[in-house]
This record gives structure tokens, sequence and C-alpha cells, in this order.
């Protein structure tokens, strides 16, 4: 799906980041690829849907407190918390809706 060809909303962005974060999942067990494949699809998923929050996030979506609220406690994320890319966006957005 191309999705610079569609008009995209912000909820639209945070849908998709979930669905690529549960990909993440799916990746890392897919007994079809060697160790290191698995690896890096889980890698590129996962960057997919941060690159999508960050879109997101764009939009001033997470200015809204429960939309933050939801990406804190979202277990489609679970896997991401531990990344520092992931970690990095939380603290900006909630730096960034602090000040509003």
């Amino acid at each position: 799906m191309d999705m610079t060809k569609h008009a995209l909303s912000a909820s639209d962005f945070y849908n998709l980041a979930c669905v690529f974060a549960e990909s993440v999942a799916v990746a890392m067990s897919d007994e079809k690829l060697s160790g290191p494949a698995r690896g890096a699809a889980a890698d590129q998923y996962a960057a997919k849907g941060l690159e999508l929050l960050r879109r997101a996030a764009g939009t001033g979506f997470f200015r809204e407190g429960s939309n933050f609220d939801n990406l804190q406690a979202d277990s489609d994320f679970e896997l991401l918390r531990a990344r520092a890319d992931f970690q990095g966006l939380v603290r900006k957005l909630d730096a960034a809706r602090q000040e509003y």
C-alpha cells in the first residue's frame, strides 16, 4: 500500500503504526526466515511503526491527553517499548504536551 497517494488522518497513522508494531512479533516468530532475517524484518517493521507514530505526532495527535495515554498503554506497542527510539519519541511527545 502506497501511503503517499491517499490522505490519511492522524488516527490512520496511529492505527497503521499498531499494525506494524504487531508485525514485529510475527516477523520474530517466522520460522521460514533465518534468525538474522527475522531480526532484520522485525527491525524494519518497528522502524516503520515509529515513522507512522511520528507522522501522527506531526499532526498534533498526541497533544490530546487520551491519545498520549493510549500510546503509553496500548499493548500493540509492547515490543517497541524497550527500544531507545520509542522511548525517545514518548519523552519528546510528553515534553511537547506539557507545553500546551
